[in-house]
């Protein structure tokens, strides 16, 4: 019986020797992801920055294109007019 007792024991001792070992693996792959992951969320929240940064550049380009297309409209009256003005200056030292 104390031999029993003694095997079991060692089995015990054995198996508690594997969980420990499993333990310190679990853990420090528990470490591992832990820092990867806080590399992910940092590399997440630049992204969205970058995100943020162009999508403002896009906001100020919209409205930069709006106003040039604006003038341009606006030079292409003026030309227009200046244009007819000409004619009518040419038209009139003709005659």
């Amino acid at each position: 019986e104390a031999e029993d007792l003694s095997s079991r024991l060692q089995a015990s001792k054995h198996r508690v020797s594997e969980l420990e070992r499993t333990l310190s693996s679990v853990s420090t792959q528990q470490k591992q992801f832990e820092k990867h992951n806080k590399e992910l969320e940092k590399e997440r929240d630049s992204l969205r920055l970058e995100v943020l940064r162009f999508n403002n550049l896009s906001e100020e380009s919209r409205q930069q294109s709006s106003e040039l297309v604006n003038e341009n409209s606006t030079l292409k009256q003026e030309v227009d007019e200046l244009r007819k003005r000409l004619e009518m200056a040419d038209v009139m030292l003709q005659q």
